[in-house]
């Protein structure tokens, strides 16, 4: 027996070991370049996070504030970008453990080793454990929560409920809709304990605590969800057609799965439900993955929320530990291994190949278009621009990611922007070497911010971050870019025009001295401007 155990083990530490690997190796297309633009803005609300005298708070509604909390607390060991990305790193290490902890409290120990293997080899868990924006943090917290809850109801034991209050509350704060984790638990709880009369009053103590921690949160909850309603047509948002490859996928980000993928949650679910002495435990995992997925759907179909494909990663797991279980159901080895080898001879050629892992087919559209190389376009940036020039970088968090790698010192912060004129707010940066450097939030109406702003300069340059391909669907804005400037430097995820020659720009609409509110002038009064110390430096 002891032998066995120090097997599993060593078979576990393996699965961890080469998941570190992974990750701190730059594999092209997941573990690649520099961080993404969103990372940025995540790095400025880190910074401010416990700033209580902030004028404007960048922090979006739907956003819950424990890891920008955890980020924060980095900063003090530097703003190194392996410090950055090193929470993700170690949330995204410490959910590989915990699935087969859970694995192995659910099932046995074959579905917990087989668990931590599909969730290491999982191109989403590998791409969101190296991004800085922590969502493997949410994986991290619903792992904890289950397990603690599921090992309480085993045993009497105050030191594991106190864990499932801590780390449900917590999982709260990282991610508003964890609240449907808690719902799946208190159902499965009333449907097969409730009876347990000493059970059933510690249990709902729990709860009632758990309430009352997550009270604070839950009126931004609400305006989070209102916030995310009626967004409009995103070209990174979420759709239709992606629904079922997402939220019933084994192996994260591999589509072409997916009928394996129903097939072995299918497998594993009947097994359990067939088998009286598996059939709670086939409906818990399966709570755990439908309250959220249902969660998601209502919010797409009622309110029309802005939901993207990174939203059902903390259901994912459970979703992989019953396919694991479907897996070791069948009978016939000769069958397992041959879905292995295919398996791992499919992620091998997806890894090998030199442009597989950056094809639409493979990996989550919100991640394809969330991506840039802003370390490329800051070293560009430096030695092309002048003083008197003037930039524009369509998408205002693309400034936050761009300044990370342009002023690592800090010593030009940020500015946030609210015009004058009642327009959206935009991001200026004027450092030492890039002066002039506005992030704009409105890239719909790029042409006629240029228009109103060129007049002010010798040389102006557009950095487009793809978002005139998504958004710009007549043609029109990419015709008169076209038409007006020149494009000098194209990087991984953007492109750069210059627009030199103000003789040739087209006839301009915007008259002299006019203030449009769609396209404001970068130079009107601001009515309030917010430095963004990042990480948490105090002005001198």
């Amino acid at each position: 027996m002891f032998k066995k155990h120090m097997k599993v083990k060593v078979i576990l530490i393996i699965i961890i070991a080469a998941e570190i690997l992974v990750l701190l190796s730059p594999i092209p297309g997941l573990t690649r370049g520099s961080i993404s633009y969103n990372t940025g803005l995540t790095l400025a609300q880190s910074a401010r996070v416990f700033d209580n005298n902030r004028v404007f708070d960048l922090h979006a509604p739907d956003q819950a504030h424990l890891k920008n909390i955890i980020m924060h607390l980095f900063f003090f060991f530097g703003r190194d970008e392996f410090i950055i990305r090193l929470p993700a790193m170690l949330f995204g290490i410490s959910s590989i453990l915990l699935i087969f902890l859970l694995g192995s409290a659910v099932f046995d120990e074959k579905a917990g080793l087989l668990s931590a293997f599909l969730l290491s080899a999982s191109l989403w868990h590998i791409h969101y454990s190296a991004n800085a924006e922590m969502y493997s943090l949410f994986v991290f917290m619903a792992l904890s929560s289950a397990y603690f809850f599921y090992k309480s109801m085993e045993r009497d034991s105050l030191i594991l409920t106190v864990c499932f209050i801590v780390s449900t509350a917590l999982g709260f704060y990282a991610f508003y809709p964890f609240i449907m984790i808690l719902a799946a638990e208190v159902l499965f709880f009333l449907l097969f304990s409730a009876k347990c009369k000493k059970k059933l009053f510690r249990f709902m103590l729990s709860v009632e605590i758990i309430g009352v921690l997550i009270l604070p949160g839950l009126v931004q909850a609400y305006e989070g969800i209102i916030w995310k309603s009626n967004f409009g047509d995103y070209a990174w948002g979420w759709k239709i057609q992606e629904v079922f490859p997402f939220f019933l996928n084994t192996f994260g980000g591999i589509r072409n799965f997916f009928p394996v993928n129903i097939f072995l949650f299918l497998l594993g679910f009947s097994v359990c439900i067939f088998k009286k002495t598996e059939r709670r435990k086939g409906v818990f995992l399966f709570l755990l993955w439908a309250f959220p997925c249902i969660f998601f759907l209502a919010c797409f179909f009622i309110f029309n929320a802005n939901i993207t494909a990174r939203y059902f990663l903390f259901a994912s797991p459970f979703f992989i530990i019953l396919a694991s279980y479907g897996i070791l159901s069948l009978k016939n080895k000769a069958l397992i291994a041959g879905m292995v080898l295919v398996f791992c001879s499919s992620t091998l050629f997806f890894v090998l190949s030199s442009y597989s892992l950056t094809t639409e087919e493979y990996i989550p559209e919100d991640y394809r278009r969330h991506y840039a190389d802003f370390r490329s376009l800051a070293d560009y940036l430096k030695q092309s621009c002048r003083e008197e020039d003037a930039i524009i970088i369509i998408q205002g968090p693309g400034i936050l990611a761009t300044q990370y790698y342009l002023d690592m010192k800090n010593t030009s912060p940020i500015e946030a922007v609210i015009p004058s004129c009642g327009a959206d707010i935009y991001y200026r940066y004027d450092g030492s070497r890039v002066k002039n450097f506005f992030g704009i939030i409105e890239f719909e109406f790029a042409q006629e911010t240029i228009e109103s702003n060129f007049r002010n300069y010798e040389r102006l340059w557009l950095v487009d971050l793809h978002h005139i391909l998504h958004t710009d669907k007549d043609g029109k804005m990419q015709e008169w870019v076209d038409a007006n400037s020149s494009k000098e430097y194209e990087f991984d995820g953007g492109i750069v025009y210059l627009f030199g020659n103000k003789a040739k720009m087209q006839q301009s609409n915007v008259q002299e001295g006019s203030c449009s509110k769609k396209g404001c002038s970068l130079n009107c009064r601001p009515l309030c401007t917010i430095p963004i110390y990042y990480p948490f430096e105090k002005e001198q």
